[in-house]
């Protein structure tokens, strides 16, 4: 293996362990901090971060191409996925939510053939419905149906693949330092909108404090270390270790947050993950043949 990809598995790795631990400390502050300033701080927070990273590199902080169609769209997307994912974060175990995003990939593909039109095939088709059992599986509807909190997760998966959709059909020419300040702008932008829910804000401790300066430094870091993986990496070498940030979270969760996985859970994991790695083995694979 090239030691561009093995850099490139490093880093996807890095970066999935430090979103988790972001996850965790969101966990952590959503237990007495409401979710629109949870969005508020963290989006902004990251901002600025980005902003002093621009600066620092010569990458532009405003760029007339953040007007394109499909950069608006993404980010739209983004600001609707991230009202989703904190509420979802808010009601649901992190092991449950942390399965539900595995799902994502399977929902790309299958948004662009439906949407975009590329050409899925049958094996790729199975594999997306037996990811989505698998989903099904980890939320198990009751009688009275779906909870509120897994409603919420679904629709999520649905924005955040609008999102990753609309990536698909940028052009690389908007630097990621750019457009990562306006995803994160539009994480705090989430939560203004979210204040429409619940207008109470609290004022915070000095450990909500320090939990959300680790929630904002392990998320741009994560950031940064995903962009440089995907750059120097082969797509198709890197991506399946995005999966990398279920196992973090899993630990994780089970450490500090006390929840627990039953078999039925576990299972429904397996198909997720398994359907996602089959699928990116099959477009590897298609890719590899069509070269």
């Amino acid at each position: 293996m090239q030691s561009a990809n093995i850099r490139g598995i490093i880093l996807m790795v890095v970066s999935m362990a430090g979103f988790a631990i972001e996850d965790v400390f969101l966990k952590f502050l959503s237990a007495d901090v409401p979710a629109a300033q949870i969005m508020m701080i963290t989006g902004f927070g990251g901002a600025i971060v980005m902003v002093i990273a621009a600066l620092a590199s010569g990458a532009p902080i405003y760029s007339s191409k953040i007007w394109n169609r499909h950069v608006v769209i993404r980010t739209l997307a983004d600001l609707i996925g991230s009202i989703f994912f904190v509420w979802s974060l808010v009601l649901l175990p992190l092991t449950v939510l942390s399965s539900i995003i595995q799902a994502i990939p399977l929902a790309v593909t299958a948004g662009a053939a439906l949407i975009l039109k590329e050409k899925v095939g049958l094996r790729r088709w199975s594999a997306i419905f037996v990811g989505f059992i698998g989903v099904m599986i980890i939320i198990r509807p009751s009688a009275d149906g779906f909870e509120i909190g897994a409603i919420l997760a679904l629709f999520m998966v649905a924005s955040l693949t609008i999102r990753d959709l609309a990536t698909r059909r940028m052009k690389s020419d908007l630097p990621s330092l750019t457009l990562s300040i306006y995803a994160f702008l539009a994480f705090g932008a989430a939560g203004i909108i979210s204040l429409g829910i619940d207008t109470t804000l609290v004022p915070l401790n000095t450990k909500q404090i320090l939990w959300f300066g680790f929630a904002i430094l392990f998320a741009t870091s994560a950031y940064f270390c995903i962009v440089i993986s995907t750059r120097i990496g082969d797509a198709s070498v890197v991506a399946p270790f995005r999966y990398s940030r279920l196992v973090f979270a899993l630990i994780l969760a089970m450490t500090f947050l006390g929840e627990r996985l039953d078999q039925i859970t576990v299972f429904g994991i397996i198909l997720v993950i398994g359907s996602g790695l089959y699928t990116f083995w099959r477009e590897n694979k298609l890719g590899a043949k069509s070269v």
